[in-house]
């Protein structure tokens, strides 16, 4: 638990979190960014402005304050929500890492590793970053979604909103289609359909004498279609004959049928709102794109592409 607990608020502490954390974290990360770090020595460290908070500790000349602190504790629940800070110990291990990172920042500056080329780079990446996503927030703010766009959708589509056609299915899975007209005659020959998947099917779900609970059409993947064709055109306690699938020949049976179930608005007003929202500042996003490259001059050797 230390050891996680160093790493990720090591990471923490150096501009690199950003790429783990959405754009709304970006202005959380970026408190005061108007305030530039002093430049400093291992033998001397200039002063500096004073910074705007509570003092909670000092590198040498450089203040920690007691609000940089709380913010690191948000942004690092942000990276991990379920790691709390709440204890006297956290709390001093976490102040511990960001001072051992100052002294480490100051150290670097005082050996000028900020003016080396491969860091000025990095930083210009990062910065290039950084101010494009800014920009993208500021274009996407203030947009808003009201009640009745969010009614008009649920209407419109309502159908696909709706909890779709389920089925219980029991499945025995056998190597071969030899093995597989064995078990279906067993079966018309009035044989529990159960048994035989827990003693017979090679299948996982023989532990569960073929159970594999409630099924979607199409929820499985393209492997599974057939599968799906054949369960949903049984009816409740009707087997299927032989066919074959991922794993190896199947019989199935439907035990029990979920019919289709509409959503009330009221399930769904969240999930439409913010769909609606998402759309709306992308549709800002590109408006903003489509206007600047329309009075950009854009020149691109597609040769180099091909």
């Amino acid at each position: 638990m230390r050891k996680m607990f160093f790493v990720v608020s090591f990471v923490l502490c150096t501009a690199a979190c950003i790429t783990f954390l959405g754009c709304e974290q970006i202005k959380k990360l970026f408190p005061n960014p108007s305030q530039k770090p002093a430049v400093t020595t291992s033998t001397a460290v200039p002063a500096q402005e004073t910074p705007t908070g509570t003092k909670l500790a000092t590198v040498n000349n450089k203040m920690i304050t007691y609000e940089e602190f709380e913010q690191n504790i948000k942004n690092l629940q942000a990276l991990a929500p379920d790691y709390k800070i709440d204890s006297f110990e956290s709390r001093q291990e976490l102040l511990n890492q960001m001072i051992n990172q100052e002294l480490l920042y100051q150290e670097a500056k005082s050996r000028g590793i900020q003016t080396r080329k491969e860091v000025k780079e990095l930083v210009d990446s990062f910065t290039r970053r950084a101010v494009v996503e800014q920009l993208l927030i500021d274009t996407a703010e203030n947009v808003a979604v009201d009640a009745q766009e969010i009614e008009t959708f649920y209407n419109q589509y309502k159908d696909q909103l709706s909890e779709p056609e389920q089925r219980r299915v029991r499945e025995i899975v056998v190597s071969s289609e030899d093995r597989a007209r064995e078990v279906l005659i067993a079966l018309l020959q009035g044989e529990d359909f159960s048994t035989i998947a827990k003693e017979r099917s090679i299948a996982a779900s023989s532990a569960n004498a073929g159970d594999i609970g409630f099924i979607v059409r199409g929820q499985r993947g393209k492997d599974y279609e057939k599968y799906d064709e054949i369960a949903f055109a049984l009816d409740n306690e009707q087997v299927s004959s032989i066919f074959k699938g991922s794993e190896g020949f199947y019989i199935i049976k439907v035990i029990e049928t979920r019919a289709p179930k509409a959503k009330l608005l009221t399930d769904v007003w969240d999930d439409v709102k913010n769909s609606l929202l998402n759309l709306k500042q992308q549709e800002r996003v590109k408006d903003l794109t489509d206007k600047l490259r329309g009075g950009a001059n854009i020149e691109i050797m597609e040769e180099l592409l091909k």
